[in-house]
């Protein structure tokens, strides 16, 4: 059949109408997908055949007969059993994470550090929410054509191989063809006109890179403090063929160096990454104190507790801190928005029970009416398990981490301290004007009246940018991977 049915009826049951067999591989896709999501998912308890009958999944082609055979592709099967968990309060899923990953994208780009992109992601902007919205670069990894070609954050970009039809009304009324063909290309030709300087046109292409996830990273001098600075947007595996931990351990023996007494993480478009990285941050920024304490444990469902995965020295035992470097801080600061997700917020929840954690936020806008963002809230993860051959993984949401105090569960999001309009001053990571930094150092060494907008601030929406519309679907942007450690 070509076309693609509906394969989960309202009340959250399979649609046995239709019969799909003729394709063997897909059969074994299907029947893995159920069988791995059942002994692993963090709700398997939802799942059919219940967890009394079990071994049943073991029988020949039980799952097959059974329920896999209404099901076109493993997508789909995967989309039902999702669908199985809903919570009663709301009716929502409880797993709205897990996912197939066919080409490999993950592991090449969290493991390996490549990955295949202009590497560059776009949002929209309006001055109010009167004004026109166009399309501006939100960030430029610096191994990328796009950086080469001399394109930075703040740029707004007016044409696209000669299209000028790229402000948002526009876009919406084709539902963004433009850009989504211009980011599915492999060149394009772009009018690019910078905050200052002179508009240009640039040829971009889509190439095989290695990822630089750190976007900036420098000591800033501010009335008398030093400060470290350090802005990234994925957890690249520290483990990984990639450099990605002497890249890290460079940057932080610099601070070291300098003698910073402040700590700014920028994680305001990190949406995750692997576990092992934000252990290795965990162990660089906690004080010395904090040696040998709990940094995170694991919850794993039913069936995999009885098979002993959370017991001590076990992959899933409890994680203890093994302080690295020498820096002593008492206090840490975390840029977030509301896509800061998974493995950052892995780190911001390990280190608030050991160190002060202060969070900055941003406002957004919903029914015309400012409000406070949260973060993603993602307080579960993942790992790899290969599906028929080693082309095919399933990430099925499998266990949750809490920090030493016990504290997790975020799946509304973490609350920060203090929230600002994020484009209100649009500039540069690390440029100490830049909105969200500024409001960091202003914590640090206040000047006088002034004042950071609280957690619990409200007030008339502001004549300034903010994001419409981001064009980011990777699933890594909001995962939490556990990779072995070699």
């Amino acid at each position: 059949m070509s076309c693609k049915k509906e394969v989960v009826e309202p009340d959250g049951s399979t649609d046995e109408r239709s019969v799909y067999l003729d394709d063997e591989f897909e059969n074994k896709v299907r029947d893995s997908i159920w069988y791995y999501y059942k002994v692993v998912s963090l709700w398997q308890d939802m799942i059919l055949p219940k967890t009394s009958s079990i071994n049943l999944i073991d029988r020949r082609n039980y799952l097959r007969d059974n329920y896999t055979q209404y099901f076109e592709t493993g997508e789909d099967v995967l989309e039902h059993l999702m669908a199985q968990t809903k919570t009663s309060s709301n009716g929502s899923n409880y797993d709205w994470y897990s996912f197939i990953d066919r080409k490999g994208v993950i592991s090449g780009e969290l493991q390996d550090g490549i990955t295949s992109s202009y590497g560059m992601w776009l949002l929209f902007l309006s001055e109010t929410s009167n004004d026109p919205a166009y399309l501006y670069v939100r960030s430029v990894d610096k191994n990328s054509s796009v950086y080469a070609a001399g394109i930075r954050r703040g740029d707004r970009i007016v044409s696209i191989d000669g299209k000028t039809n790229l402000d948002f009304t526009s876009q919406e009324l084709e539902n963004f063809k433009t850009i989504d063909e211009f980011l599915l290309s492999s060149k394009a030709t772009l009018g690019i006109e910078p905050p200052s300087g002179s508009p240009f046109t640039k040829e971009i292409v889509s190439t095989s890179f290695n990822i630089d996830p750190v976007l900036d990273d420098r000591v800033i001098e501010y009335k008398g403090k030093k400060v470290g600075y350090l802005a990234f947007d994925s957890f690249v595996d520290v483990n990984g063929s990639n450099g990605m931990k002497g890249q890290f351990d460079d940057i932080f023996d610099e601070f070291e160096d300098a003698g910073i007494n402040e700590l700014v993480v920028d994680l305001r478009y990190n949406g995750g990454g692997a576990t092992n990285t934000a252990e290795y941050l965990v162990n660089r920024i906690a004080p010395a104190s904090a040696n040998g304490d709990i940094m995170y444990t694991y919850d794993v469902n039913p069936v995999l507790k009885g098979w002993g995965w959370l017991d001590e020295g076990e992959e899933f035992g409890p994680v203890k801190i093994v302080k690295n470097g020498n820096l002593n801080l008492t206090r840490v600061y975390f840029l977030v928005t509301d896509g800061t997700a998974s493995a950052s917020e892995l780190l911001m929840n390990s280190l608030k029970a050991h160190m002060t954690v202060y969070m900055i936020g941003v406002y957004g806008v919903a029914n015309n009416q400012q409000v406070s963002l949260r973060t993603y809230g993602k307080p579960v993860g993942f790992f790899g398990i290969n599906i028929v051959n080693e082309d095919i993984q399933l990430y099925a949401s499998s266990f949750k981490t809490f920090n030493k105090n016990k504290e997790g569960n975020y799946f509304d999001g973490m609350i920060p301290n203090a929230h600002v309009w994020e484009f209100e001053n649009f500039r540069d990571f690390g440029d100490p004007q830049e909105t969200m930094l500024a409001a960091a150092l202003e914590h640090i060494a206040p000047s006088p009246k002034a004042k950071i907008a609280s957690a619990g601030t409200t007030k008339e929406v502001p004549a300034v940018s903010k994001s419409i519309k981001s064009f980011d679907k990777s699933p890594i942007r909001h995962g939490m991977f556990k990779y072995k450690k070699d």
